[in-house]
């Protein structure tokens, strides 16, 4: 099940709801534990114990009084983590759409350059491919042709790295 932005957000919010409600449900039974203070309490109890009780009382709602910043600081964090794996679930969707017109080979040599972040040095591309040199020479110029890698010569290494348009086809926008 693929979920939308709009319905992360209503997600975070409905989870922030339900905390903030467990939140002041809660406060009312631990204040309603301790009492109300009435007159014929006061009349039977020292001054000490008064402030004992009040000061008890006081130290309850302060606790529970932080409770909803929590609350809506993690609903925050999960919705901005939910929002991000979306995207990144997103990317990976457009990548396979993308990738699934390619022939076997090439789309396995694509991830390969994907998985070390868009660009690699031709002798590793070529090793975690499995290819001889002559197979992975041609491979390259294949996908050069086709407009998917831009074969780059630094001295006497060759880098393969995916073009920017390939890149924006995949979703990676930067």
């Amino acid at each position: 099940m693929k979920f939308n932005q709009s319905d992360l957000i209503l997600i975070g919010v409905f989870i922030t709801l339900v905390f903030l409600t467990y939140h002041y449900i809660e406060t009312a039974r631990k204040v309603n534990e301790i009492g109300q203070l009435t007159p014929e309490m006061v009349d039977e109890m020292s001054k000490d114990e008064i402030k004992l009780f009040i000061d008890k009382s006081n130290q309850i709602r302060e606790k529970y009084n932080v409770l909803p910043q929590l609350f809506l600081l993690v609903s925050g964090i999960g919705v901005f983590i939910g929002y991000s794996l979306s995207k990144v679930y997103e990317k990976r969707l457009n990548c396979s759409k993308v990738l699934e017109f390619l022939p076997k080979e090439e789309k396995d040599a694509v991830k390969v350059i994907l998985d070390e972040g868009g660009k690699v040095p031709q002798h590793i591309w070529r090793l975690k491919l499995k290819l001889n040199k002559s197979k992975a020479t041609r491979l390259a110029y294949k996908l050069e042709k086709r407009g998917i890698v831009e074969v780059e010569r630094i001295g006497k290494i060759n880098r393969l790295k995916l073009t920017k348009s390939f890149m924006d086809a995949l979703g990676f926008k930067k």
